[in-house]
């Protein structure tokens, strides 16, 4: 067990980002494997309306969910295909701010800047 280092988000207002995987890999052993498992999101700030946008889009088997950013809240899902996700453009005023981490496995991305747990 492992984690990356935290990173750090702001979205100002009209950013936002576009539809990803944090793991591309679909068997463990191709070169866009990069051992990512779970990806965390602690919300440093709320957004307080919906129409302020900047929420967080999961696509799963069982439909699209937007989660609002909310303070000290943590969004938890898997970082691979299973969870396609985007953070929607921020119609608001103010930046979304947030802190996000990832569980790696280390044995199938050895390389990874992640600290052993």
């Amino acid at each position: 067990r492992a984690r990356e280092p935290i990173m750090a988000s702001k979205y100002a207002p009209g950013s936002r980002y576009i539809r990803h995987y944090d793991n591309n890999c679909e068997d463990g052993s191709s070169i866009d494997c990069n051992g990512r498992r779970l990806t965390m999101v602690h919300y440093l700030n709320d957004i307080p309306l919906d129409s302020h946008g900047c929420h967080l889009r999961l696509a799963v088997s069982q439909g699209t969910f937007d989660v609002r950013p909310q303070r000290d809240h943590l969004a938890l899902f898997w970082a691979d295909r299973r969870t396609p996700h985007e953070v929607l453009r921020n119609d608001g005023e103010a930046a979304r701010y947030a802190l996000s981490c990832w569980y790696v496995d280390i044995q199938e991305a050895p390389q990874s800047p992640a600290t052993r747990m």
